[in-house]
C-alpha cells in the first residue's frame, strides 16, 4: 500500500460554519451545557454564540455563572428571542445566564465599554461565527 494512504492526516477537517467547537468549551461545562448548546443552534440556528465572563477568563469559582452571548434571532422582537434562547437552555443544571443581542446592537454600540470587555475575552463556541 502507498505509503501516502497509510499517513494520517493531523489536523482534523473544518467543521462547517455554524457547527458547535465543543472543545472551546471548559471541560468542566461540557457534560451539562453542551447537550443545552445543541438544543438552542439546533433549534435558533443563532449567527453568533461566545461564552464570556469568568469562565471565558478562567476565575471561574463553584458559585460562578455561565455566561453567554447568543447574537441573532434578529426576525424576533428581543423579548421572544430571549424566552426562545432560556427555553432551548431551561433544561440545564448550570447557572446560565444567557445575553441576546442583535447583529445590528453590536455594531452600532459595539465600542461601549461594557461590550469591549465582553469582546475581549469572548470565546466563540460557533465555527465562523463573528463579532460585528
Amino acid at each position: 500500500m502507498p505509503a501516502e494512504l497509510l499517513r494520517l492526516d493531523p489536523d482534523p477537517l473544518p467543521l462547517p460554519i455554524g457547527s458547535l467547537q465543543a472543545a472551546k468549551l471548559p471541560e468542566a461545562l461540557r457534560a451539562d451545557l453542551l447537550p443545552a448548546l445543541e438544543r438552542l443552534v439546533g433549534r435558533h440556528h443563532p449567527e453568533g454564540l461566545w461564552l464570556f465572563g469568568s469562565w471565558a477568563r478562567g476565575s471561574a469559582s463553584r458559585c460562578s455563572d455561565v455566561d453567554l452571548l447568543v447574537m441573532g434571532l434578529a426576525d424576533r422582537r428581543l423579548v421572544d428571542a430571549y424566552d426562545a434562547v432560556l427555553e432551548a437552555l431551561q433544561p440545564c443544571r448550570l447557572p446560565v445566564q444567557p445575553l441576546v443581542a442583535s447583529p445590528a446592537l453590536l455594531r452600532k454600540h459595539g465600542d461601549a465599554p461594557f461590550w469591549r470587555s465582553v469582546k475581549a475575552e469572548a470565546i466563540p463556541l460557533l465555527q465562523g461565527c463573528r463579532f460585528p
